[in-house]
């Protein structure tokens, strides 16, 4: 049996005159991150139209029709994403929106003097998360104080492991650590 040989496609080039010079390749700096560290401004509302840009420029490369919301308070600027495909832009776990988040903050302290605390929310994911990892740890510590036995979490970031360790913080009959290497560590409730 013989396969046909497939036909690579055919690529036109456009007819070159030797008397015309070579078109110089323009960067396109408004699509690159580098134009937003030319386009710094020291006021706050700078920062935030950057930090605006940047995440909308993420969130179009993964998903369409998504909307974000800005709220200002004294010390944080929350960016809340709305519409599109949620499920994309969080990711397993909240891992997709805590890399955007990184590179969002990155972007908008790079040069900036003065740290700006910086928060990317995707329609409420964050605080349905607290919640959810507040109720876990009370649930597992009634566990571990009915049975007596130490109950443990799986791997989780520094922020969903503090979460924990304060939410049981106030619990007298129970105690809290970390366990393992690196960034992923495990909750050991005892």
């Amino acid at each position: 049996v013989s396969v046909p040989e497939q036909k690579k496609p055919v690529e036109i080039k456009p007819e070159e005159n030797p008397e015309e010079k070579p078109k110089e390749k323009k960067d396109n700096k408004e699509n690159s991150i580098a134009f937003y560290e030319n386009k710094r401004g020291e006021s706050r509302e700078d920062l935030v139209q950057i930090g605006e840009e940047v995440l909308q420029k993420i969130i179009d490369s993964i998903t369409v029709d998504a909307k974000i919301e800005i709220t200002e308070k004294s010390d944080k600027t929350i960016f809340n994403v709305v519409g599109g495909n949620s499920a994309l832009l969080i990711g397993k776990r909240g891992k997709t929106l805590e890399a955007i988040q990184l590179v969002v903050e990155k972007v908008i302290n790079k040069k900036n003097e003065k740290r700006t605390r910086t928060i990317v929310d995707i329609e409420g994911y964050k605080e349905k998360r607290i919640s959810y990892l507040k109720s876990l740890a009370k649930r597992l510590a009634d566990k571990c104080k009915r049975f007596g036995k130490p109950m443990s979490l799986g791997e989780m970031n520094a922020h969903d492991r503090r979460i924990i360790h304060i939410t049981l913080k106030s619990d007298k009959m129970v105690s809290t650590k970390s366990k393992g290497e690196g960034l992923l560590r495990k909750i050991v409730i005892f």
